[in-house]
């Protein structure tokens, strides 16, 4: 497989970031990486979903997902049904960040006490998988079931972590990575795909990177050319890559295959199906579903592929 970057026009290229800055004020927002606040589009009306701030969504058997709730230090279970129904959660002892499941352990990014901390289905936390050392930010965890190797990327080490039961194997991409926010794995190729917020005041744009499961450089995805800015979480089916935009409110997907945009997925509002900072997304490729984590409004948002609200 064959990756390259797409190069827009520099007259396109100014004409969409001059189009962004002028939807947007000088309101400050929340971010998980180390670059500079980004300012906000004029607030809708917002009705409060049942969550806090949910920041991350992942799988949880067959019919539930699991979401972690920042503002609130929660882990919820939540129907993929009717993702406003809460089946079950149980509380951390600090900021729940990343969340992810091996098995059926819980793995939450607890970016108060800088671990990965391993929970029982019950709540129950039953290890801490960086037992060896501390990480800095845990901003999002991929787990290869398969493997059984755990990816942690720390936002603030600028670096991806991979772990196994037996603590940490090895480190990467500190010598690319800038503000790394999300991680989608690509188990048949043995792919990692990780969403990089860049840094502006430097002119580097943001990114998404792709390394092998050996932590070997592959190629990126630059922002600018796909048409994404914030990035956050990220999912991947097999054939496309979805890419959590806060900034847009949007999900902007990409053929990985032909690296091409596809489109995008969601519109920046208050009403269903409509995003504000959009952290993170969930593809079920067959059932044909996709979840999204929004953040502004408290509440997963469930949308169709084709981008039908259900």
């Amino acid at each position: 497989m064959r990756y390259q970057n797409i190069s827009l026009s520099v007259f396109k290229r100014q004409f969409i970031l001059l189009v962004i800055i002028a939807l947007y004020n000088n309101g400050p927002a929340f971010s998980m990486g180390l670059s500079e606040p980004i300012t906000e589009p004029v607030e809708p009306v917002i009705t409060s979903g049942p969550l806090g701030v949910p920041v991350r969504v992942d799988a949880y058997g067959l019919n539930s997902l699991l979401v972690s709730d920042y503002s609130r230090g929660m882990i919820y279970e939540v129907s993929r049904n009717d993702p406003g129904e809460i089946i079950s959660s149980f509380a951390v002892e600090g900021r729940a960040l990343a969340v992810a499941h091996m098995g059926s352990s819980v793995l939450v990014g607890n970016t108060t006490t800088g671990n990965v901390e391993i929970y029982s289905a019950q709540g129950r936390i039953t290890g801490i998988l960086n037992s060896d050392g501390k990480i800095e930010r845990p901003s999002d965890i991929g787990v290869s079931q398969q493997e059984k190797k755990i990816f942690v990327v720390d936002s603030r080490a600028r670096a991806v972590k991979v772990y196994t039961r037996k603590g940490l194997q090895f480190v990467f991409g500190a010598d690319k990575l800038v503000n790394p926010v999300g991680v989608a794995l690509d188990q048949p190729n043995r792919m990692i795909f990780i969403s990089d917020h860049g840094d502006s005041t430097k002119g580097i744009s943001a990114a998404v990177f792709m390394y092998t499961f050996d932590g070997a450089y592959i190629g990126y995805m630059d922002g600018g050319e796909f048409q994404f800015y914030r990035p956050r979480g990220l999912a991947y089916d097999q054939e496309k890559l979805y890419v959590t935009d806060a900034l847009a409110g949007e999900i902007t997907v990409i053929d990985v295959a032909a690296m091409t945009r596809s489109g995008a997925l969601g519109e920046y509002g208050s009403e269903p199906g409509q995003l504000v900072q959009p952290q993170d997304v969930f593809v079920d490729p067959e059932r044909m579903e996709i979840f999204v984590a929004n953040k502004r409004l408290g509440r997963i948002e469930k949308i169709a592929f084709g981008g039908t609200v259900q």
